[in-house]
């Protein structure tokens, strides 16, 4: 796999595994795993990173072929439904009303923008680097307020111009920019919902 960071060095290592490569910005390393034996094998970041590093927790599943192809032909595939700000409310949402489209992709499993893709997010057992299980309790507490559970803020992602990296996700309950919109909480759990598939 291809590692690089969009803002500082990190070092990813699942000790289980023997697997420890620096990751860093403006640079592509290469990192080969391989498991042994069916399982779950828990790694870290190995190199501080800032406010969040001891957050950053990774997990490696390693499935039988059979079960791991099952699963790359699922989330390599287009998402179950459009995010088309033009043709549908939540693209509008994602899009336009909370920016959400500024850092993270939707619509292709292939693409990357400076957040996780969730294209196939309803696919993870877990979010924020491992830290909450993935539940909708946990999602829209989340959705509406990130920084509350992980050590992040960012209001200027909602102001995003391409210029330069926005690190953090804001909290679009508290401390929003001028202009910008509160989250209620029907568009939270709209959101929600597109996340889990629920609708």
């Amino acid at each position: 796999m291809g590692l690089s960071s969009a803002d500082v060095i990190h070092s990813f290592w699942i000790p289980e595994l023997n697997g420890k490569k620096d990751v860093m910005p403006a640079h592509t390393n290469r990192l080969t795993l391989e498991a042994s034996e069916p399982g779950v094998y828990l790694g870290a970041c190995a190199e501080y990173c800032g406010l969040s590093h001891a957050g950053m927790r990774m997990r490696v599943i390693a499935e039988p072929m059979a079960k791991w192809k099952a699963w790359l032909a699922e989330v390599s595939g287009p998402p179950a439904q459009s995010s088309d700000p033009k043709t549908t409310a939540i693209g509008n949402l994602l899009s336009t009303t909370y920016k959400c489209a500024n850092c993270h992709n939707f619509d292709s499993a292939k693409g990357s923008n400076y957040g996780p893709n969730l294209t196939h997010f309803k696919s993870r057992s877990t979010f924020a680097g491992g830290a909450y299980q993935l539940n909708r309790k946990n999602l829209l507490r989340w959705v509406k307020d990130a920084p509350s559970m992980v050590a992040m803020q960012s209001g200027e992602c909602r102001l995003f111009t391409l210029k330069e990296i926005c690190n953090g996700m804001p909290s679009f309950t508290k401390n929003t920019p001028a202009g910008e919109k509160v989250m209620t909480n029907a568009d939270a759990n709209t959101i929600v919902d597109f996340l889990l598939g629920e609708k």
